[in-house]
């Protein structure tokens, strides 16, 4: 069933309530979605394609070598500057006081080792 605009009002569009110009409903008459839909060239969505997951055996799966573990390079804590010594306590979580001396410093981080 083809719907059109009133003679009066060609540049109505079509909704669910009737036919309105801007906002304004310009005359009261009911459609349904599929009505209104086709008079303003609206195209319904195509069914949704399902797709069923393909099953992985467990003789598929291969497992990937372990990364050798890497030993951390060691550092020679006592040619460090405090400065270096305070960042570096703090990239390793270790606590020390900024304002304590080197010393100190470095033997917090060399215990909390």
């Amino acid at each position: 069933m083809d719907i059109s605009p009133p003679k009066w009002a060609k540049n109505a569009v079509a909704t669910l309530r009737g036919w309105v110009v801007g906002n304004e409903l310009v005359k009261s008459q009911k459609f349904t979605q599929d009505q209104v839909d086709e008079f303003n060239g609206v195209k319904a969505d195509p069914e949704p394609v399902i797709v069923e997951p393909t099953p992985v055996l467990v003789a598929d799966v291969v497992e990937a070598a372990p990364e050798p573990i890497m030993e951390a390079p060691s550092v020679d804590l006592s040619s460090m500057t405090k400065a270096q010594l305070v960042q570096y306590a703090a990239d390793n979580n270790i606590e020390v006081d900024p304002k304590s001396t080197k010393a100190v410093i470095l033997q917090t981080i060399q215990s909390a080792g």
